[in-house]
């Protein structure tokens, strides 16, 4: 927030059933998805934009998403002018694949251009 100013805001809602001192997240999880919301989604927007996290639990599930309105990621693949892919993105998605093969159950990741503008991340971890 202090390097973007009003260009970047930003929403955290935890709901309200979540022990926080109990309820663990993977390390370095959300910090790529949302790295890549504010530099290829807000950014190139002259008017900046939003985040939003929401953590919820539902179905014995830790559910997480991340919702930007920036540009949506099929407009950002589209203006980049190599086919790079994140290597953040792409470790994480790795390691969520050991996670749930260790544990025994699968971890949901999906990423989707949202009908309006921005991308959605939804990550769903199995609780024990």
């Amino acid at each position: 927030k202090n390097r973007f100013g009003d260009k970047l805001k930003y929403v955290i809602n935890v709901d309200d059933n979540i022990d926080k001192d109990e309820t663990l997240i993977p390390s370095m999880l959300l910090q790529p998805y949302v790295e890549n919301a504010i530099w290829h989604g807000i950014m190139p927007k002259d008017s900046g934009g939003e985040i939003q996290i929401n953590i919820k639990t539902e179905n014995n599930n830790l559910n997480i998403e991340i919702i930007d309105d920036g540009v949506g990621i099929e407009n950002s693949l589209k203006a980049k002018k190599d086919k790079h892919i994140s290597k953040g993105m792409q470790l994480t998605k790795e390691r969520l694949n050991l996670l749930g093969q260790i544990e025994a159950k699968p971890i949901q990741l999906n990423v989707y251009q949202n009908t309006t503008s921005g991308t959605s991340v939804f990550i769903s971890i199995p609780l024990k």
